[in-house]
């Protein structure tokens, strides 16, 4: 005889076994369980601008850079030159090792139709964002505008105030970092002092310190805004270094202070940079002070921009370099067309100079039509 509670339980029963969902149920198998694929450290080779190779935990990447010019140069009382040169030339391989903690860069140059050179050869480990080791030869921290890469300026070439009070590559060892969401990067570091690929002369070395504040944005390394900025950018960077023993030959044994200050805005295709330098010998207590600005805007976004530059050098007696009291100026103009970025534009650059190489009353007006290839 059925109860009530048999006719609640056979009733779940067989609402239980005509429902679909019991029908899924007994026809699912259980899946076996498979194992995890193997790793595999399969290389890959492409092109992102820049030829690469990649495999686990290993990226090398090589790019070539070459500056065609032709040169039209008018000096007043000797006579005019037409010169068609390799400006510069660069071969360029960097990567990084050990999960992107250990980078690496080779670079050789061909400069003004000269033989290849070695330029950088560096390795760098990051521990943090905000502390990072390079060991090696490279660019000294020093100007905006001379750290810059040769392919991110705007003008032909780097101006007169970066090329007489700027620092050149060099061997050293360098602790750099960013904090701050990278709004303040540093650079502290120590150097040879006698240039690149030379051993040491002496006991001296020279020590400093770059400090960069990205107030609004990051400007970058370019010298121009092709990326036609939606927000302002804006940079301002300052360095000092104590040259303890010059190698210069004209001033060898003296020290010498340096220092530079300098700012860079961008913003909707315009683009404004300018830095200051003095140069302080200890020994004779002469100086020099240089000051300098570029300014270029964009007339047709991306493709066509016009620029202007100004540079002034004041010396004091025979100068901190020991090279005379004789003050230099020059102003230029260029035009700029980009087909591809920085990888491929002609550049159209004019520049007069006043005192030029330092001589009294020597006017040199040079004219530049420039090709820039850099893949």
């Amino acid at each position: 005889m059925f109860t009530l509670k048999k006719i609640v339980v056979i009733s779940f029963v067989l609402l239980f076994v005509c429902h679909p969902a019991a029908a899924k149920l007994k026809n699912k198998t259980v899946a076996t369980p498979q194992p995890a694929p193997e790793k595999t450290d399969q290389a890959t080779l492409g092109y992102d601008k820049g030829l690469y190779f990649k495999t686990e935990g290993f990226t090398l990447k090589a790019k070539v850079m070459a500056k065609i010019r032709y040169l039209y140069e008018y000096v007043n009382d000797f006579a005019d030159s037409n010169t068609v040169a390799l400006r510069m030339g660069r071969v360029d391989l960097s990567g990084y090792a050990l999960d992107d903690k250990l980078n690496f860069r080779i670079m050789w140059g061909f400069d003004n139709n000269a033989a290849a050179s070695l330029l950088d050869l560096y390795i760098d480990y990051k521990f943090s964002e905000a502390l990072q080791i390079r060991m090696g030869q490279w660019k000294v921290p020093f100007s905006r505008e001379y750290i810059s890469q040769p392919f991110n300026l705007f003008m032909a070439d780097w101006t007169d105030i970066v090329n007489y009070m700027g620092l050149n590559r060099d061997i050293g060892v360098d602790l750099h970092g960013a904090f701050a969401d990278k709004h303040v990067e540093y650079d502290l570091y120590a150097f040879n002092g006698n240039g690149r690929a030379v051993a040491n002369s002496n006991k001296s070395i020279y020590v400093g310190t770059r400090i960069n504040f990205n107030l609004l944005g990051r400007p970058g390394p370019t010298l121009h805004d092709i990326e036609h900025s939606e927000s302002p950018q804006w940079a301002v960077g300052f360095a000092a270094v104590y040259d303890l023993g010059s190698d210069l030959a004209a001033i060898s044994g003296n020290e010498l202070i340096r220092a530079t200050a300098d700012t860079v805005i961008k913003y909707r295709g315009f683009t404004f940079e300018t830095e200051g330098h003095y140069q302080f010998n200890t020994v004779t207590h002469d100086g020099n002070f240089g000051i300098g600005g570029q300014t270029n805007i964009f007339v047709v976004p991306k493709r066509l921009a016009l620029g202007a530059h100004a540079d002034m050098i004041l010396r004091d007696d025979a100068g901190a370099l020991g090279d005379g009291n004789v003050n230099t100026w020059d102003v230029g103009s260029a035009i700029d067309f980009f087909i591809d970025a920085d990888r491929f534009k002609f550049i159209l650059d004019y520049t007069f100079y006043k005192n030029f190489t330092g001589v009294p009353g020597m006017e040199d007006h040079q004219f530049i039509l420039q090709g820039q290839i850099y893949y």
